[in-house]
């Protein structure tokens, strides 16, 4: 356990994203493996899903709150903790981590680069944070400490004030950014959902342009830079 927060470091973005690609490999490979020996056994089809999900459960969210890490983790050096205390998440706290991280998918990670202690929102929704298991290894420059979030000296709008502007802003890159995405995809794939590899190749770029300008709003919202929430100089 570590009561002493201000001695924690913090990893980038870059190797948490490494730690989730690893553990989603080892996912795959554990369907995969797993696919053949299922298929001989002779049970209904729903015990067979439940066999894998108890396996990727046990794989990360099990693991987790056994070990503090995932295989990601684990690899990659890191360990999750509870934010207050440092201890080890419990089962319940894995798994619904475990749940929100992959029901936001990659969004989740987009926090970690307005958050005080690098935090996504899987963390966030447990009070958990990722950390180095051992920062004193870590080559200079590759651990983070807390990050100051609001800029001495300035009056910043309420943090509900800055996530409506955020949400606002990404409403209405959909819908202008959209637009002409919708135009170029074709009557088949609009009305009847029998897209042509065009369409999906539009589709994908549209997604990833518009999760870069949400990230983009993220971060210029929470540090009080985007027009509706700007923050303002403090009266001296």
């Amino acid at each position: 356990m570590n009561d002493d927060t201000t001695a924690l470091r913090y990893p980038r973005l870059i190797r948490r994203v490494e730690a989730v690609l690893l553990d989603a490999l080892v996912i795959v490979l554990t369907i995969l493996v797993a696919m053949n020996p299922l298929a001989q056994l002779d049970i209904h089809g729903g015990y067979k899903a439940a066999m894998v999900a108890l396996a990727i459960f046990a794989l990360e969210p099990g693991m987790v709150s056994v070990t503090g890490s995932s295989i990601g983790h684990h690899l990659r050096g890191l360990r999750v903790q509870d934010a207050r205390t440092g201890a080890k998440l419990g089962i319940l706290r894995a798994v619904l981590r475990f749940v929100v991280k992959n029901l936001l998918g990659w969004y989740s990670l987009v926090f970690m680069l307005v958050t005080k202690r690098h935090q996504t929102v899987h963390d966030m929704a447990v009070q958990s944070v990722v950390v180095f298991k051992n920062p004193e290894s870590v080559a200079e420059g590759h651990a983070l400490e807390e990050r100051e979030t609001e800029e001495e000296g300035y009056v910043y709008p309420s943090k509900i004030r800055r996530i409506a502007a955020i949400i606002a802003y990404g409403i209405v890159a959909l819908i202008i950014g959209g637009t002409p995405f919708v135009m170029m995809t074709s009557d088949q794939c609009l009305y009847y959902e029998i897209c042509n590899d065009v369409d999906d190749a539009l589709h994908s770029v549209f997604g990833l342009l518009w999760a870069v300008a949400f990230a983009v709003f993220l971060v210029l919202g929470w540090r009080g830079k985007l027009w509706g929430a700007r923050k303002v100089k403090r009266a001296v």
